[in-house]
């Protein structure tokens, strides 16, 4: 997985988004919005359709969210996928019943790379399992934010978020540069690891 420390947004977003709080969906729609619509544009979507289908699909995930529970053997990105997957299927019906087709191998040569290609549904998933990604990973470092020390994640902060050298850290924190750069280090250990925990427990 590549790390993507984005420190600015809700930390546990699918976390809560699971205990039901209504305000994550404000915070969902604005941090995945635009990602599944440039997919809906990409695959060619209309500007107003794709208003549309972002809107219905990011409700249809939410709502799914409100009902997951871990099962034995499973694991969070991979029921996203799933619920990718009938997303795209979804799409697909209505795309082959706006034009009119009865299967993906009735259409026209010029819309077989479009939203109710396998290549689009491909696509979509891998999107998901991005967010996935992204969302595991923020919630890793949720809980590890509060098992570390104020200056510890201070220090982590400073340097994934504001992009602040060692040494300037430690200049602003009052600490030695090999002691900054050993709490970033840890911190960043620690976040693996739950990352690691989180994607095979599956407990979100």
């Amino acid at each position: 997985m590549d790390f993507n420390y984005n420190l600015t947004t809700d930390l546990s977003l699918i976390g809560h988004a699971v205990q039901g709080d209504p305000a994550s969906w404000e915070v969902f729609f604005q941090k995945y919005g635009s990602v599944l619509r440039g997919w809906c544009l990409k695959w060619g979507a209309s500007p107003q359709d794709a208003d549309d289908l972002v809107q219905e699909i990011l409700i249809r995930v939410f709502q799914k969210l409100d009902h997951y529970e871990p099962k034995d053997g499973s694991r969070f990105r991979g029921w996203l996928k799933t619920v990718a997957y009938h997303c795209w299927l979804n799409i697909r019906q209505k795309f082959l019943r706006h034009h009119e087709l009865d299967a993906p191998g009735g259409l026209p040569e010029n819309l077989k790379t479009q939203l109710a290609s396998s290549l689009a549904c491909n696509d979509l998933i891998s999107v998901f399992e991005s967010m996935a990604d992204q969302e595991i990973l923020n919630l890793a470092m949720s809980r590890v934010k509060e098992r570390v020390n104020e200056s510890s994640w201070n220090c982590f902060a400073s340097f994934y978020q504001g992009h602040v050298s060692g040494a300037d850290i430690a200049g602003r924190l009052q600490m030695e540069s090999s002691a900054v750069f050993m709490a970033v280090s840890r911190v960043r250990k620690l976040i693996r690891e739950e990352v690691a925990v989180i994607d095979s427990n599956d407990r979100i």
